[in-house]
């Protein structure tokens, strides 16, 4: 079976991050903008204008987007957001109208702490604290709290 590319989004109210993914995790194309976190319309053409961006140079199968605030449980839909302006909207269907590719919708928190269990220091054992925009990881290993660094 064949994996296709991810396309990655972070959307946060300073920036938003999005790069294309394979199957192993590593990273081939990265791009970042400036956040409109203050209008709702903006962020969904400039979270769109990203992943067609980069997917007019890769072949994205899929998207998934981390954003903070409350997720509904069928990963599609932005109840609140601290920093943003989306308030109940359907993101996976705006986005998917924009991009015409299968969205998830995810936690931002949520998110890294699954990128770092499934391909990053996180391996073996991870515990992630998030403090808004700062991370906050102390690390386990083999049951013991592990020092950063």
């Amino acid at each position: 079976m064949t994996v296709g590319l991810a396309c990655g989004v972070d959307v946060g109210g300073t920036k938003i991050a999005a790069g294309v993914v394979a199957a192993d995790g590593s990273v081939l194309e990265e791009l970042r903008v400036e956040s409109p976190a203050r209008d709702a319309d903006a962020l969904e053409d400039a979270t769109g204008g990203l992943v067609g961006d980069l997917a007019s140079r890769h072949e994205i199968v899929c998207v998934g987007i981390g954003a903070a605030g409350y997720v509904d449980r069928h990963r599609a839909q932005i109840l609140s957001a601290p920093n943003l302006a989306w308030r109940d909207l359907d993101l996976k269907a705006e986005i998917e109208k924009r991009v015409d590719l299968p969205v998830v919708v995810e936690n931002d928190a949520n998110a890294a702490a699954w990128g770092e269990f499934t391909f990053g220091a996180g391996r073996d054992d991870v515990l992630r604290l998030w403090d808004g925009a700062r991370a906050r990881s102390p690390r386990r290993r083999r049951g013991e709290l592990a020092p950063r660094g």
